[in-house]
């Protein structure tokens, strides 16, 4: 078994990257596997010129270093082809591929069984007979994916492909928060894993890897626009990408309502009780009004809180973070109380660390 990845991501630090090699990790041992990074191979797009069909069949006038990728797609079982979602589309380097494929056609006609006309495949016996991909995006919305995955799908009708589907994983920068979504982040790690293995050894995907893969990290639109709007306003300061993804991971907006979410049901059962924030260095305040093991959040005083928390928001997502003893910070002064103070004690059961 022959399997050739068509990598057309040019940033290689990126989630694409990580989904990708998570994918290639699965499948590592159980096929013989060609990478070839399309982003780094100089290829023209397709002059539309029908040179390879007219004077020189199945072969393209220009000379560039599409030649050599042709070849090795050739003595490929399956394609994978792994892109980033660029303006709702695949990106560039993939769709100039698949315009000089051009030259594997011939001008005539045939109708696959779902009774669509395709040019005849110059070379029957070679190249691929399955297609699959790996989809990558920003946005939440799986709906915005859907011209990539549906150009794909006719590309591998078109050329006599089978198509064995798109892993699409949208709100891809949520991944490096895998800290506040720890169980849905190895989730999606591991379904890219059995992806790779499921798609060499069976040559198939699971309705569940579909589903596991997209499974989301935000709990709804709101709450993705928070994680965006929070990591892009660190994000135009600063250049280093860890440093963002820490400065994102422990701003105060993000962890309080991580803390909401995550709320313990059994713990809170038979409690009824308000938390007001206060934070100075940013103005803000925050109520999570606690009943009967729920939670919901306000960005605002609520009347009469049963405690009132005041320090400053690094303070705070330390503790959250569990980085700091939060009865130290009371002791030096940091954190300020009013209220039942008994409750605060028990905020480390009340709000445990993320376990979704």
């Amino acid at each position: 078994m022959k399997v050739v990845v068509l990598e057309a991501f040019p940033r290689k630090t990126g989630y694409t990257q990580q989904c990708i090699n998570d994918f290639l990790e699965g499948a590592a041992g159980k096929a013989d596997i060609e990478r070839i990074d399309l982003t780094s191979i100089d290829i023209h797009p397709c002059r539309g010129c029908f040179h390879c069909w007219t004077v020189t069949p199945g072969v393209c006038i220009q000379k560039d270093g599409m030649a050599q990728i042709i070849e090795r797609y050739l003595t490929a079982d399956i394609v994978v082809c792994v892109t980033p979602l660029y303006a709702y589309a695949v990106s560039s380097y993939l769709k100039i591929f698949q315009e000089r494929t051009f030259p594997l056609l011939t001008p005539g006609v045939e109708f696959t069984v779902q009774g669509m006309d395709r040019n005849i495949s110059r070379f029957p016996h070679r190249g691929p007979k399955k297609l699959a991909a790996v989809i990558v995006g920003g946005l939440k919305d799986h709906r915005l994916m859907k011209g990539a995955v549906e150009s794909l799908r006719f590309y591998a009708e078109g050329f006599g492909m089978e198509f064995s589907g798109a892993l699409v994983r949208p709100e891809s920068f949520i991944l490096q928060f895998s800290d506040t979504k720890p169980k849905t982040s190895k989730r999606i790690k591991d379904a890219f894993f059995r992806a790779g293995r499921m798609l060499v050894t069976d040559g198939v995907l699971s309705d569940e890897l579909f589903e596991n893969v997209s499974l989301p990290l935000a709990s709804d639109n709101v709450a993705f626009a928070r994680y965006s709007n929070v990591y892009w306003e660190y994000a135009e300061h600063e250049q280093d990408a860890q440093r963002v993804r820490y400065l994102t991971n422990r701003d105060v907006r993000i962890l309080i309502y991580e803390m909401a979410s995550g709320v313990d049901a059994v713990a809170t059962k038979h409690i009824t009780a308000s938390f007001l924030f206060q934070f100075p260095d940013l103005n803000r305040v925050y109520s999570l009004l606690v009943r009967h093991g729920t939670c919901t959040i306000q960005e605002r005083a609520c009347p009469e809180p049963d405690l009132t928390i005041t320090c400053n928001s690094e303070s705070w997502s330390k503790v959250v973070c569990r980085e700091t003893d939060p009865l130290k910070l009371l002791g030096k002064g940091e954190i300020r109380l009013e209220g039942d103070i008994s409750l605060f004690r028990k905020l480390g059961r009340y709000f445990p660390p993320p376990k979704t």
